[in-house]
């Protein structure tokens, strides 16, 4: 994901049923943590959530 995906990732956050946005979500959290080391925690949630979606397509 690029910071140029944002708005269309937000509106279909925002319309997804029991999704719950926070200040986490906001547009500068997202390239802030879109800028964070490509290895760790994040990265391992971030492949996973990846496969799930690349496994149900």
């Amino acid at each position: 994901m690029k910071i140029e995906d944002y708005d269309g990732m937000i509106a279909l956050w925002q319309h997804t049923a029991g999704m719950k946005l926070s200040a986490a979500d906001s547009r500068e959290s997202i390239q802030r943590y879109l800028g964070a080391p490509v290895f760790g925690e994040k990265q391992i949630i971030s492949l996973s959530f990846q496969k799930i979606l690349m496994d149900n397509i």
